[in-house]
C-alpha cells in the first residue's frame, strides 16, 4: 500500500514501527540480499549483534530473542517483511525497500 493510500493512523504506526534503529538495520540488512532469499534469524542476529558492536554469543542470543518475539512480529504485521516462527527465517517484501511507499524512504535509511 502507498503511503497516499494509508489513513493517519496507519501512517503514525509505521512511522512509530520504523522509529526503532534495529529495525531499520534489519531492514538495511535484508535489502541486501536478493528478493525472495531468505534469511535465517540465527544469521540475522550475528549480523545485528555485530553491527551494533558486540560479538559475544549472549549477546547474539539476546538479540536473536529480541528479534523473534519483537521485532520480526512487528515488521511482520505493518507487511515490510514475511517472517515464519516456526522455521524462524525471514524475508524482506517490496514495501522493506521504501520504493512502494515513498512517504517511508526516508525512515528506512540508516542515519
Amino acid at each position: 500500500m502507498q503511503d497516499s493510500q494509508r489513513t493517519p493512523s496507519e501512517r503514525d504506526a509505521l512511522f512509530a514501527i520504523l522509529a526503532d534503529p534495529r529495525r531499520r538495520r534489519l531492514l538495511d540488512v535484508l535489502e541486501t540480499r536478493d528478493p525472495g532469499a531468505r534469511m535465517a534469524l540465527s544469521e540475522l542476529a550475528d549480523r545485528l549483534a555485530a553491527a551494533e558492536g558486540s560479538t559475544s554469543g549472549e549477546r547474539r542470543h539476546d538479540v536473536a530473542a529480541a528479534l523473534h518475539h519483537v521485532h520480526l512480529p512487528k515488521l511482520d504485521d505493518a507487511g515490510l517483511v514475511e517472517y515464519d516462527p516456526t522455521e524462524r527465517v525471514v524475508e524482506a517484501t517490496e514495501l522493506s525497500d521504501g520504493r512502494s511507499d515513498p512517504g517511508t524512504d526516508v525512515l528506512l535509511t540508516e542515519d
